[in-house]
């Protein structure tokens, strides 16, 4: 096991080096505070498309934007977010290890997550055609090198996934304090074990799929084009049985953290009938893919197969929901603001689920799939639940992480302001019109409410962490 770096090792080059996870963690939050930044900026311009003569970017500027916003927000920002974050700095302390089994294996994780989210960010910018963000022209020998760019950087910051994963299970089995049995491990420590097993698989699929979009472009067979005899369904079945785990990985890790803010307040910080709900979950996960491609010629077996295990999975979510709720009503001691935002995450996990068990019905999935209906699909999962719950759990945590109190009225601001704007931004998207007619078929108000809901949204984040920020630069002035 490598040796820690000091905590008191100075320079850029020492932070660069370090191994300890305290550090580690801290890095990553500001990797993907930049980052998340970059990718809010294209908000409200994509926002402003809804509005009848909103519009300030062209056809291919405005895909451009939207594919760089939905790849930088679902892959490298939302998905590993609080793994890198909460995972790296607390799951030791939970389970009272004094640090991961191998440190080293950390902070490769996190270069080769800096590489990959480099080259996300340099092909997407540099594309020049139209690319829907689930990679779908990848498969074509004529679209644009770049998109494999962007393909690798993807692969990349999941192969740091898959490091960190491994670490996670080895220090779980290995370094867990004497006397702490798997069944009493506190429930962000099952989460993250459960998240951990999803990042060890996902990758190999999207590796298979860019090893053979990048020897179609260079060779010219076909295996993916149609134009050379190639099947582009088959490059759908690789990218979903990627991208479906791993989204639904980040929603794991999101129970976890509302687990930690309520379960352990309600005295049940080692719940053991919640562990196995989260293996199963992850188990799960892998079998869903075909859902996506009901409407893509999927054959009527495989479309009731995959119906119905997208339905099951969501039932081990619904008793978590319940179980949750329950500890929301007997729990007194979080803080107000941290319980306002794990009250916004469960009401945005109902919403995402009655949308999943919408669009999982083989009548209704192709009329909702691929427009406005599953755009506020995914935001409600991956902003609704999983950035909620990472604020929640930022909150929750920060006195421990810095010392300092939160400023409880002004941060229970930011909580109502992003719990009001999601639901302004998209839930009018899940109107019937909307749904099967796109976000064109908004009217003016809606789609003005729904860009007040997008601005609201990006200004409470950034509220509620300038509130947190703001207050260590007072502490620090009152240090001086």
């Amino acid at each position: 096991m490598a040796r820690p770096t000091s905590a008191s090792e100075p320079g850029f080059d020492g932070w660069l080096r370090t191994t300890r996870h305290e550090h580690l963690a801290l890095l990553s939050f500001i990797t993907l505070l930049v980052i998340g930044g970059v990718g809010a900026i294209y908000t409200p311009l994509l926002g402003l498309a809804r509005l009848p003569s909103g519009a300030v970017l062209d056809a291919v500027d405005h895909s451009r934007a939207r594919f760089l916003h939905a790849v930088l927000m679902v892959f490298v920002v939302v998905i590993p977010s609080i793994p890198s974050t909460f995972g790296q700095l607390l799951l030791p302390k939970l389970i009272g290890a004094s640090g991961f089994a191998f440190p080293r294996v950390e902070r490769a994780a996190l270069r080769l997550f800096w590489v990959g989210a480099c080259l996300v960010l340099f092909g997407a910018l540099g594309l020049s055609t139209e690319v829907r963000w689930s990679f779908l022209d990848a498969y074509s020998s004529a679209s644009e090198p770049l998109l494999l760019v962007v393909m690798l950087g993807v692969l990349l910051v999941s192969l740091a996934g898959t490091l960190r994963g491994v670490d996670t299970i080895v220090t779980i089995h290995k370094l867990r304090g004497q006397g702490l049995s798997l069944g009493e491990l506190p429930i962000f420590a099952w989460a993250s074990y459960a998240v951990a097993i999803i990042s060890v698989v996902t990758p190999a699929p999207l590796l298979v799929a860019l090893l053979v979009a990048g020897l179609e472009r260079w060779l010219g067979f076909g295996l993916f084009d149609p134009s050379h005899g190639g099947d582009p369904i088959l490059f759908q079945h690789f990218f979903w049985s990627f991208a479906h785990p791993a989204m639904f990985g980040s929603l794991l890790a999101a129970l976890g953290i509302a687990g930690e803010i309520l379960a352990v307040r309600a005295g049940r910080p080692g719940d053991r009938a919640v562990g196995p709900a989260f293996i199963v979950l992850a188990v799960l996960s892998f079998t869903q893919w075909g859902i996506h491609l009901v409407d893509a010629g999927a054959s009527e077996l495989s479309s009731v197969v995959s119906s119905s295990l997208s339905l099951l999975s969501l039932v081990p979510v619904v008793w978590l929901l319940r179980r949750y709720v329950g500890s929301l009503a007997q729990s007194e001691g979080p803080p107000r603001s941290a319980r306002l935002f794990a009250l916004s995450m469960l009401v945005h996990l109902a919403i995402w689920l009655t949308a999943s068990g919408a669009m999982a019905m083989l009548g209704l999935s192709p009329l909702l799939r691929g427009g406005a209906f599953e755009g506020a699909h995914l935001h409600f999962g991956l902003a609704g639940v999983t950035l909620t719950a990472f604020l929640g759990g930022l909150v929750q945590w920060w006195p421990m992480l810095t010392g300092r109190e939160v400023d409880e009225p002004r941060v229970s601001i930011g909580a109502l302001g992003l719990f009001v704007g999601l639901l302004l931004g998209f839930g009018p998207h899940l109107a019937p019109g909307a749904a099967i007619g796109g976000a064109s078929a908004l009217g003016p108000a809606a789609a003005a409410l729904s860009l007040f809901g997008a601005y609201l949204s990006v200004g409470s984040v950034t509220w509620v962490l300038g509130v947190l920020l703001l207050g260590l630069r007072a502490q620090a002035g009152e240090a001086r």
